[in-house]
């Protein structure tokens, strides 16, 4: 699989994980709201004759169409190649002075020996640990975007929701809950619509 294509599914299975328990935290909240407010409010029941209106996002068209996921996805992948042009520049170098002490050992004493094998130990846990804090690094980043991601993407979900009056929203992929729905219920384009025009809207402000 390639290096877009492992980008792409991280982001997806980001932006579920992320609304699973944002959605989790709303419902809790919800909860406690409405117990505290019973005694005040008389809770709105829906009447059997309307029609609960739904609508569904296809998780791997929204992000593929989405303009902002588009530049995040560059920007990632432009990270993975620097990060790995620099260890392999490391590794490379690390090779190199492993090689001269091979063709240097039988001219050095023990001593020197000793020395120069603590030197290139010391080297190689250097190397594998600036390998470790940079996926570290690029993971907290790729989380944050994550983050940002989904919070856009919730945006757009009210803007749509409040546009189109729809009771419920659900996202559609593969592994999850929701499996199939008809195509009428489909509102992955004007999501996509929505969060592109504030994407345009905001790189105008700046």
């Amino acid at each position: 699989m390639s290096k877009q294509g492992i980008i792409n599914i991280v982001f997806a299975i980001g932006l579920v994980v992320l609304s699973v328990l944002h959605f989790s935290s709303s419902d809790q909240n919800v909860m406690v709201e409405s117990s505290d407010q019973e005694e005040m409010t008389p809770r709105r029941e829906r009447d059997s004759s309307e029609s609960l209106k739904v609508g569904y996002i296809r998780t791997d068209s929204l992000l593929t169409k989405y303009e902002r996921h588009k530049d995040l996805q560059d920007m990632l992948q432009g990270k993975i190649s620097k990060m790995e042009r620099e260890w392999e520049r490391k590794t490379r170098l690390f090779q190199e002075n492993l090689k001269v002490m091979e063709e240097e050992a039988p001219k050095m004493s023990q001593r020197e020996l000793a020395m120069a094998q603590q030197e290139l130990e010391m080297k190689q846990q250097e190397l594998l640990a600036f390998r470790e804090r940079k996926t570290q690094e690029f993971m907290r980043e790729e989380q944050e975007l994550n983050k940002q991601v989904y919070e856009e993407v919730y945006e757009a979900i009210n803007k749509v929701q409040e546009k189109l009056g729809l009771d419920m929203v659900f996202m559609l992929e593969m592994g999850g809950s929701l499996v199939w729905a008809h195509d009428s219920f489909n509102i992955t384009n004007e999501m996509v619509d929505e969060l592109n025009r504030m994407h345009n809207a905001k790189k105008e402000k700046k």
